[in-house]
């Protein structure tokens, strides 16, 4: 009894823990401004050591990269942040205000019932992709 009880622990310590990054509450609102929209989502590295976010890509859009908005004097401004650090046990929010997902180029405006195709490329290789519904502009999340 006791060589099946070390011999289950074993194999439950062995068990897949998942991929070490997770994103999740992925979201866009309808675009106010034509082939220009943003993406939301929170991103979390599970996983014990650190990754990055390399690579951003969104089916309809020429070009899909990680902003920042920051505040200049009484200026807002959009700031490119390149590859985003995603130390180990950590969740990074992108959010309406901070971090996000600029979108330009697309082939058409997203409206309200939308999604949006998503992929996430890592430093450690893992690729993710995800729908983001799209939401009436303003609308609460």
């Amino acid at each position: 009894m006791t060589l099946r009880l070390v011999l289950l622990l074993a194999l439950a310590g062995c068990a897949a823990e998942g991929p070490p990054i997770e994103v999740r509450d992925a979201y866009s609102y309808e675009s106010i401004l034509g082939n220009v929209a943003v993406v939301y989502l929170t991103l979390e590295n599970r996983g014990g050591e650190p990754d990055t976010l390399i690579d951003v890509e969104v089916a309809g859009a020429l070009v899909a990269m990680v902003h920042e908005q920051v505040a200049v004097g009484e200026m807002v401004e959009m700031r490119h942040v390149g590859p985003l650090p995603l130390p180990s046990h950590t969740t990074v929010v992108l959010k309406p205000g901070g971090l996000h997902i600029m979108l330009e180029g697309l082939d058409r405006a997203p409206v309200a019932g939308d999604t949006l195709m998503v992929t996430t490329r890592f430093a450690h290789g893992q690729e993710i992709s995800f729908p983001a519904p799209v939401l009436p502009y303003g609308a609460e999340r």
